[in-house]
């Protein structure tokens, strides 16, 4: 589903046992050196990239952004990129940083999905759609029968 245009999230879907599910692009991926960034990601095993979304604080032009973050995880990373650290890919839009800032704020366990990406026909530069979920549980989101998960965890 595409990024609400909302300000807000009401208590009520935050406490809820939903999942909430938001895709959207990565925006600002081309300044600040960040081609060069998903350029070594495109050689990456997709399998192995992780990402992670930060609320940036700092951040001079917008107040609720949310930085979006690529590392590869195991195996050898592409040449300009360190394994195991972070490198910016860019944000997410400004639009919908309210809502993701929201999520990560209410300790919602997450996991971020790449949906898409590469370059575009007749595109120049690398985009990045991604799909990020936040789940009420931390038990929620582990890819195991939810039996084990329930003996396991003894509820």
């Amino acid at each position: 589903m595409e990024m609400p245009k909302i300000d807000d999230l009401s208590d009520d879907e935050l406490n809820n046992d939903q999942l909430i599910e938001l895709e959207f692009h990565v925006a600002g991926v081309t300044f600040d050196g960040r081609q060069a960034v998903l350029e070594s990601l495109s050689k990456a095993d997709r399998q192995l990239i992780d990402i992670e979304l930060t609320p940036d604080d700092e951040n001079a032009y917008d107040a609720n952004a949310v930085e979006i973050t690529a590392r590869v995880f195991g195996g050898p990373s592409p040449e300009s990129l360190h394994l195991g650290r972070y490198s910016t890919i860019g944000y997410v839009p400004k639009d919908g940083a309210r809502v993701v800032r929201q999520c990560l704020a209410s300790g919602r366990p997450h996991a971020v999905e790449i949906k898409w990406f590469g370059k575009p026909d007749g595109h120049a530069t690398y985009g990045m759609r991604i799909n990020a979920k936040f789940f009420k549980k931390e038990r929620d989101r582990l890819p195991i029968d939810p039996a084990i998960i329930d003996a396991v965890f003894k509820k």
